[in-house]
Parts: structure tokens; sequence; C-alpha cells
């Protein structure tokens, strides 16, 4: 019985030891080499706006072909991104309109709404493109946040 138990023991000690070791994969790129301070960089909000759908699913947003964000409906993400020349799009669009271009001065903050909106998909083309990707003021995130959670 006492050897029994041991075994346990050292069975749940590799299995803690192996989830500690294994990366998370929503972890957040920043773009940022380790030697650049925070005030040298700009601050990118990511507003997943999706309306309500039948089954949930994350909205995974690139900047310039890297994942930076995966988010469920209702949610949204702060990072650290550099300056210069950023193309955010969805992962599953990698190509075509579906693309919102910022030119990131360090120190300053933006915001990015994405999500699909599955009223419009019912109405396509008439309603319009029913995924969205574009950058929006303060004045409007400010509102959005305010009914989001952080991821």
């Amino acid at each position: 019985m006492k050897i029994e138990l041991n075994r346990v023991i050292a069975f749940c000690v590799v299995l803690l030891l192996a989830g500690c070791a294994t990366p998370s994969s929503t972890t957040a790129v920043t773009h940022a080499a380790p030697s650049v301070s925070a005030h040298e960089l700009a601050q990118l909000y990511i507003i997943n706006v999706s309306g309500p759908t039948l089954f949930e699913s994350n909205q995974n947003i690139t900047d310039n072909g890297e994942i930076i964000a995966s988010l469920p409906r209702g949610m949204y993400k702060r990072l650290n991104i550099t300056e210069g020349k950023h193309e955010f799009r969805f992962a599953a669009f990698p190509d075509g309109n579906r693309v919102a271009k910022l030119e990131a001065v360090r120190g300053n903050t933006y915001y990015l709404a994405a999500g699909y909106s599955p009223s419009r998909s019912w109405a396509f083309p008439f309603a319009g493109d029913p995924m969205t990707i574009k950058l929006i003021t303060e004045g409007d995130a400010v509102d959005l946040l305010k009914e989001m959670r952080p991821q």
C-alpha cells in the first residue's frame, strides 16, 4: 500500500512539472525586442465585437502575419506593439481586403475592433461584409470596453 501511494505521488509530481514546462498557447506576442523599454512602445487594445452566434469561436488576430490574440466574444486584450507599420488581419483570412493598417507611434494608444456579425452574413452582400476589422476612436472604444471583460 505504501509503494502504491509513493507511485501516485510521484506520478502527480511528474504531471505537475510537465504542466509547468508546457508553454501557454495564449501567450501574447508583443513584437518588441527585450531591449525596448515600455515607454518606447505603443499600446493596442484588441476588442472582439462579434455578435451572438449558435457556436462561439475565438477571433484570431495577426499582426504582420504573427498571431497576437485569440479572443472569445465579449473580451478584449491590451498589449504593447513597437512603433512602425502594422497590418492586422484575421488569421483565417491572411489575404484580401479584411485588413486594418496602422503606423504606430510610440507612446500612443490604439483600438482595434474585430469580429463577426451574424446578422450581416444572412444579408450578404447587401448588408456588407460580416467580418469587421478596423481601427476605432478612443471614444468608441471606451463605450465598448465598458461591456467587455479583459483577457
